[in-house]
C-alpha cells in the first residue's frame, strides 16, 4: 500500500543521511521479520513429507504458478492485458482488481472513465479514482478476463527498485488462495473447494493465524504490541515489516518525537502522497502462536497541516515479513499459515 523514496534534498550530505537512515530502517524491519518467524512452532500435525493431505471433502488444486521478482521486499509477476505484457507488483492491500500507471494507460490506448469513486490513502486524505477496462487479462496462463483497473493519479510506478506498469490487487486475488514462495521465486494461486473445517497448505511444519475479513476483499490479523490487541492489514504492498497506523499509534500512547526512536524515513504512497516514517522498538509482538522480543515498529506521521489520513487497520503488515518465508494466505478459509523454514534467500 506504501512506498518508501528517497529523501528529497539538494545537499548531498543530508542525501547521503537520509540514504544511511532509510537503510538502517530497513535492516531493523528485516530483522523484526525474521525474529517474528524464528518463533514459530511446528504444528503438531504437519505432515513430514510429500504432498499435503487433505481433511475428508477438501480437494485444492493449483491453478497457476508464476515465476516472480523479489526486490527490497516487494513481489513481481509478469502479465498480460490489452495485447501487450504487464509486469505487475502483487498488493493485497489494495481491494481494487488493480491499478495501472498513467503512461501504461497510455502506451495500451485505454480509456479512463470517471466512476466517481474515491480512494483512502494512509499517508493521509482520499483521492479521485477513474477507471479503465483492461480487456484479455491474465496471469500463468489462466483464461482471460476483462478486468476494471484503476487510474493511478502519478505518472509511473514504482516496485522495490524497478519502474512497473501497475498492481495486481485483492480484487482479482481473492478469488484464489494466494502461496508466496520466496525460496522457488514464485507465487501460486490455489483453489479450494469443501474447505470450510481447513486445510492443509504445506507438507512442512507451519503455524496458522486465524485471520479477520474486511471491506474490499481485505484481511487482517489480529497482533498484540506490548500487549495491546490491534488488528493489521495483510498487505504485501508495503515494503515494511510491522508499520503503526495511526489508530494503532494511539491505542499504545506513542507519540512522534518521544524519546526511544532509533531511526527516520520517508514514504510514498501509491497516489504519490509523502509523510515520515519513525522507527521505536516494541518490547513485544504476538500475533497466534507467534512470538518475538524487542522488535522494531515503524510509525507513519503525516505532513503537518495535510489531510487527515483514512485507516482501515491500527497497523500494517507488509513484505518484511510475508514475502521473506513461505505464506499461505486462504480466502477461502480465511486463515493465514506461515512455513516455519526460513528461506535461505
Amino acid at each position: 500500500m506504501q512506498r518508501r523514496v528517497p529523501g528529497q534534498d539538494d545537499d548531498s550530505i543530508g542525501n547521503a543521511l537520509r540514504e544511511r537512515a532509510r537503510r538502517m530502517i530497513m535492516r531493523h524491519l528485516a530483522l523484526a521479520a525474521l525474529l517474528l518467524a524464528g518463533a514459530c512452532a511446528a504444528t503438531p500435525d504437519a505432515v513430514t513429507g510429500g504432498a499435503p493431505r487433505q481433511p475428508p471433502g477438501c480437494a485444492v488444486t493449483l491453478e497457476a504458478e508464476v515465476a516472480g521478482r523479489f526486490d527490497s521486499n516487494t513481489l513481481v509477476i509478469p502479465a498480460e492485458g490489452g495485447g501487450a505484457p504487464l509486469r505487475l507488483q502483487v498488493d493485497t492491500g489494495d481491494s481494487e482488481q488493480g491499478s495501472l500507471s498513467r503512461a501504461t494507460v497510455r502506451q495500451l490506448a485505454l480509456n479512463p472513465v470517471s466512476t466517481g469513486r474515491q480512494a483512502a490513502t494512509v499517508v493521509g486524505g482520499v483521492v479521485p479514482v477513474v477507471h479503465v477496462r483492461l480487456p484479455g487479462f491474465s496471469i500463468g496462463g489462466l483464461p482471460p478476463v476483462a478486468a476494471w483497473m484503476a487510474v493511478q493519479p502519478t505518472e509511473a510506478h514504482v516496485a522495490g527498485n524497478q519502474p512497473v506498469d501497475g498492481i495486481l490487487g485483492a480484487g482479482l486475488l481473492s478469488r484464489f488462495d494466494l502461496e508466496i514462495d520466496p525460496e522457488a521465486r514464485a507465487m501460486r494461486l490455489h483453489s479450494a473447494s469443501g474447505c470450510e473445517q481447513g486445510l492443509v497448505p504445506f507438507a512442512e511444519p507451519y503455524v496458522s493465524v486465524p485471520l479477520r475479513r474486511g471491506p474490499g476483499n481485505l484481511l487482517f490479523a489480529p497482533i498484540a504490541i506490548d500487549g495491546v490487541p490491534l488488528m493489521a492489514l495483510l498487505d504485501t504492498g508495503s515494503n515494511g515489516g510491522i508499520t503503526l497506523l495511526r489508530p494503532g499509534a494511539e491505542r499504545l500512547g506513542i507519540v512522534p518525537g518521544a524519546p526511544g526512536e532509533i531511526g527516520m524515513g520517508r514514504l510514498r504512497d501509491w497516489s504519490g502522497r509523502q509523510a515520515e516514517v519513525r522507527v521505536r522498538v516494541a518490547q513485544s509482538v504476538v500475533m497466534g502462536p507467534m512470538r518475538a522480543e524487542r522488535v522494531p515498529i515503524a510509525l507513519i506521521v503525516p505532513a503537518p497541516g495535510g489531510p487527515t489520513p483514512l485507516a482501515v487497520a491500527d497497523a500494517i503488515l507488509g513484505g518484511a515479513f510475508l514475502l521473506r518465508h513461505r505464506v499461505w494466505i486462504s480466502y477461502a478459509t480465511g486463515m493465514l499459515h506461515v512455513a516455519r523454514r526460513l528461506p535461505s534467500t
